[in-house]
């Protein structure tokens, strides 16, 4: 997952995510999750508009943020999501929950997840 654009906004927080077959490793998006969890801000956006799917790893990465932004009564907003992206997103979502009790969660901070097949 490739992060094409960061920006601390005055109300905000703003990620454009863009696959990337190149690397699909999911520490850069790991990393970034955390710099706008800990930004301090109200509200995470997370605009997708490049994505046509994504894997469970991210989906777990993206709820992550999600729960650390509730606790801190904040939000994370994905935007421009389309069907098909929205469809992916509650499969993996799925499965994540499915799978809870068998594995660990990926903390937000920018350190790498076991390696193996990624996104």
């Amino acid at each position: 997952m490739l992060v094409v654009h960061h920006e601390a906004l005055p109300e905000g927080y703003l990620l454009v995510l863009a696959p990337d077959p190149a690397s699909p490793s999911v520490v850069e998006l790991a990393h970034h999750l955390g710099r706008a969890c800990g930004s301090g801000k109200p509200v995470v956006w997370v605009n997708c508009r490049l994505l046509d799917a994504v894997s469970s790893l991210t989906a777990q990465l993206l709820q992550a943020c999600h729960h650390r932004l509730h606790q801190q009564r904040g939000q994370l907003v994905l935007c421009r999501v389309s069907e098909h992206l929205a469809q992916s997103l509650r499969q993996a979502f799925h499965q994540t929950q499915t799978n809870a009790s068998a594995g660990p969660t990926y903390p937000l901070d920018g350190t790498a997840p076991p390696t193996g097949p990624a996104e």
